[in-house]
Order: structure tokens, then C-alpha cells, then sequence
């Protein structure tokens, strides 16, 4: 749990002393569910306690009847303490131990009773000190978090994940370090914590080479460039740019080189060099033709993303439309009508709802996708 004011000595005695008076089943009962959380369902922490249903019972009518615990809701059988306090030294009695143990059983008893609770999954994880676990289920709920547009929540979970990743590196494929710091670095960049940003990317970009991953130490360093045109280091850019295009030529890998083409196609025209800009564009569209329409389509939804949570909804819009145009290409119905979808939610955000309606609409001229979604 996040940090918290101590409790004052004759107060934490005076709790324990209550919850002993209720018997060793109430205080079973109390102490799984100040691991559990606030607020928590019964379901989760009764497989934890490993007694009989009518003793289960028997101590949840006793801390209710103590008013330790309220009741949330009863149809559900959640209940959350009547005050702070009592949960956190309950929390506290325990040995560090036996709490890790006890988050990793209830995050797994969430995935398994209650999966869509993301938050919860990761959390409990985090706490359990399960880093592999943790890693997944952090880099999820900051997913979850991005596509809400909970983008200071996102950055909470990621922050996580990257720390979980470093604390797992033996048990975890470098990819998925990787991947980290990129999610990480990509939500400040939503943020507009441009520094933070640069100093993820270098630290994806020192590990990419460390490990002697071209491919991510040239996305890297094209991250990089953009960070550093926004923050007007444009001589560094420059240099970050080259770098990446160096690495780039030396690797087949024609999505990669747009990417660097079209970063130093922006610094350049940032710069005022016009006619180097201009060839670095047609460098770009000349690697672009070479990847297929569901790689680009892919690519211009993910800009189209990134456009819209930095609020500039016109370069949002041009990508939407961009990446509906290669999904056409692909003549795959599940493309188009995800090429639709960014389109019509692009437009949505920046108040087009009637374009947005008939965008939508045109989903359902897909029956393939129409009838099972």
C-alpha cells in the first residue's frame, strides 16, 4: 500500500485488542482482506482462509456486528472496513512475508473469479514482488489505462512494469524489457514530460545495445530525434537522427527505415533545410511502398493515437484517414473495419459526430464482422 501515517502506539492497541476480543476466525478473516484491499468481495478472500462456509460466515457476521467491516454491496458480497485505520494495522500485524504470499493467491484468485479487474491484477502482483507476473499484468492495466485516456494512471502502471521488468530481467525475454521502456518513454511523451521521456529512451537505447539489438537501438534513437525536435535540441537531434540511419542501413527492415527517414524528414524541415527534408520524404514513401498495407495501416493507427492524446486533432484525423486507406488495400474486413473505427473515433474526440455516424455505419456493410461483433 502506498505510504501511510503511522498509527499512534495506544490506538493500534486499542484495535488489536478489539478484533482479539471476536476470536481467531474473525481475525483470520480481517487480516486476509486488509491484503485484499479497501473494499473487496468475499469471493476472493473466502479461498484464503481454508475454513469451513458456515465459519466463514460466522466471522463475517462477527466483524460486521463489530463494525469493523460495512457492507458494500450485498448482492455481490463486497464489503470494505469502516475506516482506514483498522485496515492498515491489520496490515501491519502481518510479516512482509506472509503479505507477498497473500497478494500473489488474490491476484491470482482476481484473474481467475474476476479477470477484468486489470488494476487489482497488477497491483497485487506488484505487491506479491511476482515480477513476472507483475510485468505482464502492469503493462496491461497501463494499456487499459492509454486507451481510457487515464494517461497519468498509464504512466503509474508502466513505471511499474519497467520496474518489475528490471527486477526480472533473468525470467524475462529482452523483447519484453524493451517494450517496457518504450511504453514507458511513449506515455511521457503524451505527458509532455519530454525530459523523462529522452532519459527512457536513452536507457532503451543503452540496453538495446548492450544486448546487440540493432533493430530497437535504431527505434530507439528515432524516438530519441523526435523527443529532442520537441525540446529544440536540434543539434542533437540531428546527430540521435544520423546515428539511427546509420544503424538502420545496416539492417533489412523497411518499416525501420521509413521511421528514421521520416524522423529526419521533420527535424530537417524544423531546421528550414527544405530540400533535404524533401528527399528524406520521398526516401520515406519509397521504404513505405515496400511494407505491406496492414503494417502500414497499423503504423498510421498507432500515430493516429498518439495525434489525438497530444490533442492535435487535424494530424490525428490525417493519420486515421491514412490508416483506413491502406486497411482498403488489404481488402481484409476486420482491417477495414478497424480502419473505420480509428477514423470514426478520431472524429468523435474532435466533434464530428455526424461523419463519425457514417463512418461507423460502413462497419456494418461487413457481414463478416457485423455479425459476430
Amino acid at each position: 500500500p502506498e505510504a501511510s501515517v503511522p498509527v499512534p502506539t495506544v490506538l493500534r492497541q486499542l484495535i488489536n485488542r478489539r478484533i482479539r476480543r471476536l476470536g481467531p476466525d474473525v481475525e483470520k478473516l480481517l487480516s486476509v482482506a486488509a491484503v485484499a484491499g479497501e473494499t473487496w468481495p468475499l469471493q476472493i478472500i473466502e479461498p484464503q482462509l481454508e475454513l469451513p462456509e458456515e465459519s466463514v460466515l460466522t466471522a463475517l457476521e462477527g466483524a460486521l456486528a463489530a463494525d469493523f467491516i460495512i457492507t458494500e454491496d450485498d448482492r455481490t458480497e463486497t464489503y470494505r472496513f469502516s475506516h482506514g485505520l483498522i485496515k492498515q494495522v491489520l496490515y501491519e500485524n502481518q510479516l512482509a512475508r506472509r503479505r507477498k504470499l497473500l497478494h500473489k493467491k488474490i491476484a491470482a484468485q482476481f484473474e481467475k473469479q474476476a479477470g477484468s479487474n486489470t488494476y487489482l491484477i497488477a497491483h497485487h502482483y506488484y505487491e506479491a514482488e511476482s515480477w513476472e507476473e507483475a510485468f505482464r499484468a502492469c503493462t496491461e492495466a497501463g494499456k487499459q489505462a492509454a486507451n481510457s485516456f487515464a494517461n497519468n494512471r498509464a504512466l503509474e502502471h508502466y513505471q511499474k512494469a519497467l520496474d518489475a521488468a528490471q527486477r526480472a530481467a533473468n525470467e524475462l525475454d529482452s523483447r519484453q524489457l524493451l517494450a517496457a521502456y518504450e511504453y514507458l518513454g511513449h506515455t511521457y511523451q503524451v505527458l509532455d514530460r519530454q525530459k523523462e521521456a529522452e532519459t527512457t529512451y536513452c536507457a532503451m537505447r543503452d540496453y538495446a545495445h548492450k544486448i546487440g539489438d540493432l533493430a530497437d537501438e535504431a527505434r530507439a534513437l528515432v524516438h530519441l530525434t523526435i523527443v529532442r525536435i520537441a525540446i529544440y535540441e536540434l543539434t542533437l537531434a540531428e546527430k540521435t537522427a544520423q546515428e539511427a540511419l546509420k544503424i538502420g542501413e545496416q539492417i533489412d527492415d523497411p518499416g525501420l527505415m521509413a521511421q528514421i527517414h521520416g524522423s529526419l524528414a521533420k527535424l530537417l524541415l524544423v531546421i528550414g533545410k527544405l530540400d533535404k527534408s524533401g528527399h528524406h520524404i520521398n526516401q520515406t514513401r519509397q521504404y513505405m511502398a515496400k511494407m505491406d498495407p496492414a503494417t502500414l495501416s497499423g503504423m498510421f493507427r498507432q500515430q493516429a493515437y498518439l495525434a489525438l492524446f497530444m490533442g492535435r486533432y487535424a494530424e490525428a484525423e490525417g493519420f486515421a484517414q491514412q490508416s483506413l486507406d491502406y486497411a482498403q488495400k488489404t481488402a481484409v474486413p476486420l482491417y477495414v473495419a478497424g480502419g473505420y473505427q480509428i477514423l470514426s473515433y478520431v472524429e468523435i474526440e474532435s466533434g464530428q459526430y455526424n461523419q463519425a455516424y457514417k463512418n461507423m455505419r460502413a462497419i456494418l456493410d461487413f457481414s463478416e464482422i457485423a455479425d459476430p461483433y
